[in-house]
């Protein structure tokens, strides 16, 4: 690979610098703005624009030390929303002035749930008394360290390499005359991304590869920061090299000569194993070299919405993350305009034992006419919450009660969302269906982020609904109309609902509504954003007309 000048990229200055000053005074003030401004030589306007949109920046100086307990769905069902009440009366005994606990998004550890965060540290699987004693750990001056994260388990396909084998594909590659044949094996694979979508991978790569320009981009979205999913931050944490090497080998395939890594910011930890994994590369000379493309991290200043490729984009560029319309699509009009690929973790982390076993190897798995498999977080009232490798078209039954272990004694079955949020729920009659992504897109869902939320008997089936698109209207950048106003109306309803003042007469009207979101919304949110709503009117209507006037 010849060298591949940069001349399109610029980092995002303006992010980063907010950042910086965000992390050193805890706020980001008008001063603090201006300052930032002048010495980047771009209006006032500009940085007080990003500053005001990612939840991550605070305009205002944050009460310390800042709490925030996660009320998102798989936290919900852990009993957030009680730990969130029985927080604020221990701050208030525990005597730590200006000390007001409150809710947030969610922040990845559904499997630990309830999860909470404390001035930049994650504790998981909190009750009150074990939240009193960090509490305590803070008040007395020695905070206790964040909770460590589950690793990736029973993974014995994603990781095709021995010790001291690491990166075997990539190296062989390298010495390669015809680099772009992997994508030949991608095709043949059937692999598919696994960030939500299921765009076939190689056939996205072979976009990119015939894109014409001397310049391309390849971006790694780690930003996964959709309720119920933590399969990518589990792969992150097991096996950062096999990300690593995957992204390499997609520049060597379409012929870019920068990568990014855009994590979302709650994953620290995780970036700092990536960090480790590319100087490794970096002193095998795989990367950072005349003629071998750099790869750095990018740490995302937060928001749901930074997940879309296109908002991703935006980020990058030094902008607020707002979907731009497509077409042109990123792998022709990508990154500054340049041809961009852009897969998801997993994604990449299959790239390697997909090359070096084959496409036949892949396609040897699956169960029900499916073919291959997939790294999938399980969450909700299981035994046995985790991330687990489960080759598709695996019924949906043999995933809850095999690896995650069945639900609890006592606890029956009532539903489950398939794919996270975004992916609605289906009724416990469905539980034998096949975990593929046709199947379930029959079912009007979607097989989604890889996300299986286990949900019991006795949950109220509307607050969970409410709970989910109650999300999508607090993430929703509000650029287009039919999301910004539709994420308002359902939620709003939903509430109605809930207090006893819900009629039935706005059904039509909400039905118009949840149309006009799918077919009119700018990016995937809020073309999904109805579909947890539409879920309950199709297998749970009993649940939401009782509470109907």
């Amino acid at each position: 690979m010849t060298e591949i000048a940069s001349t399109a990229y610029k980092s995002p200055a303006k992010i980063e610098a907010l950042l910086t000053r965000q992390h050193e005074e805890g706020y980001l003030s008008k001063e603090a703005i201006t300052e930032i401004s002048k010495n980047l030589g771009v209006p006032i306007y500009e940085s007080y624009g990003i500053a005001s949109f990612f939840p991550h920046f605070h305009l205002e100086k944050p009460q310390k030390p800042k709490v925030q307990i996660c009320r998102d769905m798989s936290c919900l069902l852990a009993g957030g929303d009680a730990l969130l009440e029985g927080a604020k009366k221990l701050a208030r005994r525990a005597g730590v002035r200006n000390l007001r606990p409150e809710s947030c998004a969610c922040l990845g550890r559904c499997d630990k749930g309830p999860a909470a965060e404390i001035e930049g540290r994650i504790y998981s699987s909190l009750t009150d008394e074990k939240f009193q004693k960090i509490l305590a750990s803070w008040k007395n001056g020695s905070p206790k360290p964040a909770s460590r994260a589950q690793k990736l388990k029973n993974a014995s396909r994603i990781n095709p390499y021995r010790k001291n084998e690491a990166y075997g594909v990539l190296r062989t590659l390298m010495r390669s005359k015809n680099p772009e044949s992997v994508i030949d094996v991608l095709k043949e694979s059937g692999l598919r991304g696994m960030g939500g979508a299921g765009f076939p991978a190689g056939l996205k790569w072979s976009f990119v590869l015939a894109a014409p320009g001397d310049e391309k981009f390849v971006v790694c979205n780690a930003d996964e920061s959709e309720p119920g999913t933590f399969k990518d931050r589990a792969i992150m944490d097991s096996h950062p090299e096999l990300v690593v090497e995957g992204i390499l080998i997609a520049c060597k395939a379409v012929g870019a000569g920068r990568a990014i890594i855009y994590i979302r910011h709650e994953y620290g930890a995780q970036a700092r194993k990536l960090k480790k994994a590319i100087q490794r590369a970096r002193k095998a000379r795989l990367t950072g070299t005349k003629n071998t493309p750099r790869l750095e991290i990018f740490t995302s200043p937060g928001g749901y919405i930074c997940g879309e490729e296109t908002a991703l984009l935006e980020v990058l560029e030094d902008k607020r993350a707002q979907p731009r319309d497509k077409p042109p699509f990123p792998g022709t009009a990508g990154l500054f305009g340049k041809p961009t690929l852009i897969n998801n973790v997993e994604t990449f982390a299959l790239i390697p034992a997909v090359l070096k076993y084959g496409a036949e190897w892949f396609t040897s798995f699956g169960r029900n006419g499916a073919k291959g498999f997939k790294v999938v977080g399980v969450s909700g009232t299981v035994r046995r919450p985790g991330v687990y490798e489960v080759e598709f078209g695996t019924p949906i039954r043999e995933i809850i009660e095999g690896p995650a272990g069945g639900l609890p004694v006592g606890a029956r079955l009532k539903a489950f969302s398939p794919g996270g949020a975004s992916s609605g729920f289906l009724p416990a009659g469905l539980v034998d269906i096949p975990y593929d992504f046709d199947p379930l897109q029959e079912a009007g869902s979607m097989l989604g982020s890889g996300a299986l939320v286990v949900i019991p008997e006795g949950v109220d089936m509307v607050a969970l609904a409410h709970n989910v698109v109650r999300f999508f209207r607090d993430e929703s950048c509000g650029k287009c109309v039919p999301c910004r106003l539709g994420t308002e109306k359902l939620t709003a309803f939903l509430e109605r609902a809930l207090s006893g003042e819900g009629r039935a007469s706005e059904l039509p009207a909400m039905r118009e509504i949840c149309e006009a979101m799918k077919d009119t919304s700018i990016c995937g949110l809020g073309q999904a954003a109805p579909i947890p709503y539409l879920s309950l009117f199709e297998y749970f209507e009993p649940d939401i007309k009782a509470r109907l006037k």
